[in-house]
């Protein structure tokens, strides 16, 4: 990874060409594993329900129990899954048929996921996150101000867009995915510090070192020794969390400028980050990048072999920064308390009335609604607006956004995606 200290000096990504230490041999089951830590909060995430007649407790229990569901099988769960998937009415028969396999199989495709076509904890986790506005996004949430960066932030968006998933990095991801799902709470960890996406965090690892906790996350140059590959001029770390929040910060300016968190979901501002991250070599040649876009369909070949050494027929064999993260299903998810802080309708603390003034009068109170909000009201606005049941979930996400956005439009007001006194007002009367 190059840094940007000295401006003048052209960046040129890093190479991978150094012998890396394999990812830790003793990595649990891949197969739809989402990691011990959501085992213990699948059934904090069902909705609310007493008995299994509630189709999305019903499957949430059977995920957190360590069940998978697949072909078939029948009951509420499975009814539970295909409302999740938002199959047609027709085809939500409780049965998990070939029509729901189907289902099954193209969202696990999409999202970067083993396609078996068996439901576990990773493709739960995916949908459950879709349904509750906690998506992999890239709606411009996050594109910068500055014009240079637009254009490689633009640049990004673009290929997300039609970014397909391909199968020549499969057994590589799945190495991945068993390490995430090991060390997941060390990357979320820092990720809390950086306000990095952990995903990214892990990604960025395993491009560096293949997830190797002995080396710097820099460029996989051993811990406790001076740096040999660039960045160079670094300290000596001893511990890996320090020596990764260091090499985060050092790429602190572009998260800042992104309005990046810990929880950030928009993929063309993780790629962006991570293009800068490795160095601006590929972007500078007009070449889509490995690091980025390897075990997509957006990248075919060409590689710096070695630093400002490039090969334009030699294949990247690892996989890129966005398959690793879409493997996950770990991205974009809010905090409670971001949820409460930016809650619209909370009332502020009252203030002490020691002079015993006369009161002013209440001003009437506006009340607005917009993405990122939580609320019972949310709830009502999803059903006016005849959103499916799985996405009535009272969180204003991207999904409950593009559903306000289409009713806007097509009835002659504003398109923002904000509902305001007079987006609702149409709401109740076209109820």
């Amino acid at each position: 990874m190059l840094h940007d200290i000295k401006p003048k000096k052209k960046e040129t990504p890093k190479t991978d060409s150094k012998p890396k230490k394999p990812a830790d041999k003793k990595q649990t089951s891949t197969k739809n594993g989402a990691g011990s830590s959501y085992a213990e909060g699948a059934k904090a995430l069902a909705p609310a329900g007493k008995t299994a007649a509630n189709p999305q407790k019903a499957l949430a229990d059977h995920i957190a129990a360590g069940k998978l569901l697949k072909a078939g099988m029948q009951g509420p769960e499975v009814l539970g899954l295909q409302q999740l998937l938002e199959m047609e009415e027709s085809d939500q028969t409780s049965n998990f048929d070939a029509t729901t396999k189907k289902a099954v199989e193209k969202w696990q495709s999409k999202r970067g996921l083993t396609v078996d076509g068996v439901v576990g904890k990773s493709t739960y986790s995916s949908l459950y996150n879709a349904a509750h506005g906690m998506v992999f996004h890239n709606e411009g949430t996050n594109r910068p101000k500055d014009e240079k960066k637009q254009a490689i932030y633009d640049k990004h968006a673009k290929k997300i867009d039609k970014m397909k998933l391909v199968s020549t990095h499969n057994a590589a991801l799945a190495a991945f995915e068993a390490h995430w799902n090991k060390h997941q709470a060390r990357y979320e960890a820092v990720a809390q510090k950086t306000n990095i996406p952990a995903p990214l965090v892990a990604a960025i690892h395993w491009r560096e070192s293949s997830g190797n906790f002995n080396t710097y996350l820099h460029q996989g140059d051993p811990l406790g020794k001076p740096a040999v590959h660039v960045p160079k001029d670094i300290p000596v770390f001893y511990k890996w969390e320090d020596a990764a929040i260091h090499a985060l910060n050092m790429k602190g300016w572009l998260r800042d400028s992104m309005k990046m968190t810990a929880n950030t979901g928009d993929l063309a501002a993780i790629a962006t980050y991570a293009e800068h991250y490795n160095g601006l070599g590929y972007h500078n040649k007009d070449r889509t990048s490995p690091y980025v876009y390897a075990g997509t369909d957006q990248y075919t070949s060409g590689k710096y072999v070695a630093d400002g050494k490039f090969d334009a027929n030699t294949k990247d064999q690892q996989p890129g920064v966005l398959a690793m993260v879409l493997r996950t299903g770990k991205l974009g998810v809010p905090k409670e308390n971001d949820e409460q802080k930016d809650e619209p309708n909370k009332k502020p603390a009252k203030e002490p009335d020691a002079d015993n003034k006369p009161k002013a009068p209440p001003k009437p109170t506006v009340t607005v609604f917009k993405k990122g909000d939580k609320s019972p009201q949310i709830k009502e606005i999803q059903k006016l607006l005849k959103m499916k049941a799985a996405h009535q979930t009272g969180y204003f996400g991207p999904i409950t956004e593009a559903a306000v956005k289409a009713f806007q439009k097509s009835h002659g007001l504003e398109v923002d995606g904000i509902v305001g006194p007079k987006t609702m007002a149409a709401l109740k009367k076209h109820d």
